[in-house]
């Protein structure tokens, strides 16, 4: 369909101002036929080109909020966070998809419940009330999430300053640097340095200086967010981790 082939130009590259405008005019015109697996897709394809067209994100987000009755755990998943992306906080179809989340969330996977938790925080639509109920669907598997997984939830309760139980960043912690640090990338290992800052652990500034000597050898990132987090950090050893000895390229 219309949205599939959107993704896959935008994956590629092509990018050319006359492809994305004939996509949107199509794409409005399509809106009602359209499922929501397209709608989601269509909006990560437009993120993609870096595009920001208000009347077409507002007929998709209408759109949405018309079907979401029908959304699939992965329609829900993809879409929450292509939204928390681009920074989309629409509060009713929010609401919606927060609803029909947490009322289905043994129908979720381990990674699809972290995803949840991660793209709720950044939109700050998570309370830690939600956070109890996603741990609480987590807890058979957060022993055997991978990395990505393990640094983003740890990210997610320092980013809604989850207090309630006090030992389980410093769990995810480990569970992240069980096997080292080679081959972890540079925006997992900026989500873990962020969390080790948040929740201040004094007594792990060795983990932080290995995870931030590594961050500064590695390939530049060009991901804004990333770089934003990075600097967050980079402000909170002034404050807070003094004598790490560290200097940032």
């Amino acid at each position: 369909g219309l949205a599939t082939l959107a993704l896959a130009f935008s994956v590629v590259g092509v990018r050319e101002p006359a492809v994305v405008e004939f996509v949107r005019l199509e794409a409005t015109k399509l809106m009602q036929d359209f499922g929501p697996a397209d709608l989601h897709v269509l909006l990560e394809a437009f993120r993609r080109w870096g595009v920001f067209n208000r009347e077409l994100v507002d007929l998709v987000i209408e759109r949405m909020s018309d079907e979401v009755d029908r959304f699939t755990s992965k329609d829900v998943v993809e879409s929450l966070n292509v939204m928390s992306q681009i920074g989309l906080a629409r509060g009713f179809l929010l609401r919606r998809l927060s609803s029909l989340a947490y009322e289905n969330l043994h129908q979720f996977t381990p990674r699809q419940l972290v995803s949840l938790g991660h793209s709720l925080s950044r939109l700050r639509f998570l309370t830690e009330a939600n956070c109890d109920d996603l741990l609480d669907a987590l807890s058979p598997s957060i022993n055997n999430l991978g990395h990505n997984q393990t640094s983003q939830l740890l990210f997610s309760l320092a980013l809604v300053n989850y207090q309630r139980n006090e030992e389980l960043p410093r769990r995810l912690l480990e569970l992240f640097m069980k096997d080292g640090l080679s081959g972890k990338p540079v925006a997992a290992m900026v989500d873990v340095a962020y969390a080790i800052c948040h929740y201040q652990m004094q007594d792990k500034k060795a983990e932080l200086k290995d995870i931030l000597q590594k961050v500064f050898t590695a390939h530049v990132s060009k991901n804004k967010t990333v770089l934003l987090k990075l600097w967050e950090v980079l402000q909170a050893l002034d404050l807070e981790f003094k004598g790490l000895n560290l200097e940032a390229p």
